[in-house]
């Protein structure tokens, strides 16, 4: 009989969130999580998990990956638990394999998708402000740098006016 993976905890920056509570960015599907949406902040998270065996419980293994970060599993052996820091932006599954005393391996990976959603610096109205930012400032120095030459060159202008005038004779 296969082991049976199971999310049994999350944490979400060391904060448990639990059963059918009502936690904005939590779907279900039957008793099952389905998935989690995560506010901008909300980059560090947890999962605890258990493998239903009930030949020996200890000797359950457990391997995982986090889909769209690093393709290949990860063994954890007996530990029950993963932890992830400072994630980027984006969309990812979690899968998660269990494996019993006899070391049969689940065919079917318990899957929790996961989005985190960006800070607004992230966002591509983000990066297009700071470009046109950049850009109307760019322009404002070289228009300032175009009318100050302009203004020198009146000013030089001016004074040479001035000079030929002054050395003209009125007579």
């Amino acid at each position: 009989v296969e082991a049976k993976p199971t999310i049994s905890q999350v944490l979400v920056n060391n904060r448990e969130i639990t059963g059918r509570e009502k936690y904005r960015g939590i779907q279900y599907k039957g008793e099952e999580l389905e998935e989690l949406i995560l506010e901008p902040g909300e980059r560090t998270f947890t999962f605890r998990f258990s493998g239903m065996d009930y030949g020996d419980p200890q000797s359950t293994q457990f391997e995982y990956r986090l889909r769209d970060r690093n393709g290949k599993l990860i063994n954890k052996g007996n530990e029950p638990f993963v932890r992830y820091f400072n994630l980027g932006q984006g969309e990812y599954i979690f899968e998660l394999y269990a494996a019993n005393s006899e070391n049969s391996w689940n065919s079917t990976p318990k899957r929790l998708a996961l989005q985190l959603k960006p800070y607004f610096s992230e966002t591509t109205w983000s990066i297009a402000l700071m470009a046109i930012i950049v850009l109307g400032i760019m322009y404002a120095v070289n228009r300032y740098l175009i009318n100050n030459e302009r203004i020198k060159h009146r000013l030089a202008e001016s004074e040479n006016s001035t000079l030929r005038l002054q050395m003209t004779p009125i007579f």
